[in-house]
């Protein structure tokens, strides 16, 4: 007697929970005396954390934490974490170092190496133009012999994907601007030229590029944060052996899918997506997957200060991997069989393979 549809997809959820989760991209945990809450943690907005207890994300947090583990230890045993790359660069009160976080966390860490944080420590004593190029680029060159497993760019926060080419007369000119007025690195001549440096090293050593796309801060010019942008990027000759992975990507995730159909070095991310948007899910992965290959698509936490946040986001992830491949195994796309392989490389292969198990 054959199963029903419904205790197939029930199995699938089953196993796809057991799977190790190779989360490629989160944050730093902060210390538990820092006092972050949960509902800060669920929202994108400064000052919308009354406001963020209305929504279907605050909802189904509540309901799931409700029913997980107690303890801190359990939470994050739960997420059966099989390594982790850590964006460090972007620093909060009370964080963790990236040692500390490793620990709590229980599962091999990697740094990833945030560009444009690197680009503002260079210039953070307002030096000559000639001593910021050579710090930034000893920086980044130290960062990657030191084991970053990727580099991280969130010019789309900045400036916008759509960057001018870079020119260095342009880029001196922006910098004595940006010395003046002091602030955070904005000027597109800037940001390009030190996108451009940073994919020099990575010509020399390749690991992969993360880029910043789609949803985020209030600050964040939705528009110019499309990944489709990032054409000119991956049509260069000269990155080809750069893995470009577009991280989030909501709404923009059918761009990102037709871009990682077209360019061999183009990837896709749902993280922060799978997190904001959990209802939709499993909708957000068969989107990456309508033009994308399989095993270019990826999922991850982008979780940050508090375990519960890792634990939801793992639980999410996997129920979205879950929802979608059940859908495919429904309406007769996949076998059963396949459908666990596929998840296995959504939660962990695809990354191990394309950061190349730096961690």
């Amino acid at each position: 007697m054959t199963r029903d549809r419904h205790q197939a997809g029930t199995e699938l959820c089953e196993a796809v929970r057991r799977l190790p989760f190779f989360d490629h991209h989160a944050h730093l945990l902060a210390h538990p005396t820092a006092g972050y809450s949960l509902e800060e943690v669920l929202t994108e907005a400064p000052d919308a954390v009354p406001q963020s207890t209305h929504n279907l994300t605050w909802l189904r947090a509540q309901r799931d934490l409700a029913g997980g583990p107690a303890t801190v230890r359990d939470l994050l045993d739960e997420c059966h974490f099989e390594a982790m790359l850590v964006d460090d660069g972007y620093q909060f009160p009370g964080a963790m170092t990236l040692a500390e976080h490793a620990a709590a966390v229980g599962c091999p860490v990697s740094r990833v190496l945030r560009i444009e944080t690197a680009a503002e420590a260079a210039a953070s004593d307002w030096p000559t133009w000639a001593d910021v190029r050579e710090r930034y680029r000893e920086a980044v060159t130290a960062g990657v012999a030191a084991g970053a497993a990727a580099l991280k760019t969130i010019a789309a926060y900045r400036s916008g994907l759509d960057l001018p080419p870079p020119d260095d007369r342009e880029a001196a000119s922006a910098y004595r601007h940006w010395r003046r007025i002091r602030g955070r690195l904005e000027a597109p001549q800037l940001v390009s030229w030190f996108l451009a440096e940073a994919l020099d090293v990575l010509r020399a050593d390749p690991r992969p590029l993360q880029v910043h796309t789609g949803i985020g801060d209030a600050d964040l010019a939705l528009h110019r944060a499309d990944p489709a942008l990032l054409g000119p990027l991956l049509r260069d000759p000269r990155n080809r052996s750069i893995p470009v992975v577009a991280l989030h990507c909501y709404p923009f995730v059918r761009q990102a899918s037709w871009l990682a159909s077209v360019h061999p070095n183009a990837f896709v991310d749902l993280s922060l997506a799978l997190t904001l948007a959990p209802h939709r899910g499993a909708d957000l992965v068969l989107e990456a997957l309508d033009l994308a290959p399989v095993t270019k698509v990826l999922v991850a936490s982008d979780a940050t200060k508090l375990p519960e946040a890792f634990y939801i986001a793992a639980r999410w992830c996997r129920d979205a991997v879950a929802g979608a491949l059940g859908r495919l195994v429904a309406a007769n796309a996949l076998d059963e069989a396949t459908a666990l392989a596929w998840a296995g490389m959504l939660l962990g292969g695809n990354a191990r393979r394309i950061y190349r198990a730096r961690s």
